[in-house]
């Protein structure tokens, strides 16, 4: 069995549901649990982190390598972006959180994951798991909610208020960005820049 058998006969749910976000997710443990059920004999699979910097900004990148008995191996890489700070988590568990984003995304990558749904002849092949499949979850328009991540930004009339923005684990705005760190990268490190100028504003308005 090579890898087109193995992406062939595995498929993982997306079994976990984020109700603020409104969408369904499959994890790095589920997609890894599932590859290693389907693994042929003398076949070994390795998930590796590494960080690296990009523009200023911290990335975990995570490689999954299926090695197969003939020595023959394959491999997909994952990024996310690691956050230096995170309110309510140490820097431990920011480090986890982020790695696990990228090992899903390696796993999901090596592994040929669709977007959840499942033809219905092919959830009787071996290791499909046994449960009904969720419904594709909706898909989230990254563009829009960068822009409206500027726009707040943009309307912001002091240093406090702009701070009180990102420092609201619980409001929309910040959980919105946590998001698109997460998600889109570019699009958080464009907004990042945003508060930052924005920031720089207030400031020289506030000592004049």
């Amino acid at each position: 069995m090579g890898l087109h058998e193995i992406q062939t006969r595995v498929h993982v749910a997306k079994d976990k549901r984020n109700d603020f976000g409104g969408y369904n997710y499959r994890t790095a443990e589920g997609t890894l649990a599932a590859l290693k059920a389907a693994l042929p004999d003398g076949a070994t699979v390795i998930v590796t982190d590494a960080l690296q910097e990009l523009a200023g900004q911290i990335f975990v990148s995570a490689t999954a390598t299926i090695t197969f008995a003939d020595g023959t191996s394959a491999s997909a890489t994952g990024h996310a972006m690691h956050p230096l700070t995170k309110k309510g988590m140490d820097p431990s568990q920011i480090t986890g959180t982020a790695s696990s984003y990228a090992r899903k995304y390696a796993l999901a990558g090596l592994l040929a994951l669709d977007d959840g749904s499942v033809d219905p002849d092919a959830a009787k092949q071996p290791y499909e798991p046994a449960e009904e499949q969720p419904a594709p979850p909706p898909q989230r328009d990254a563009r829009k909610i960068a822009d409206s991540l500027l726009a707040s930004i943009g309307k912001a009339t002091n240093s406090d208020a702009l701070l009180n923005l990102e420092d609201d684990a619980d409001g929309k705005f910040a959980k919105a960005w946590e998001w698109l760190k997460l998600e889109k990268p570019p699009m958080a490190l464009e907004v990042r820049n945003a508060f930052d100028k924005r920031m720089d504003e207030l400031n020289q308005k506030e000592v004049a």
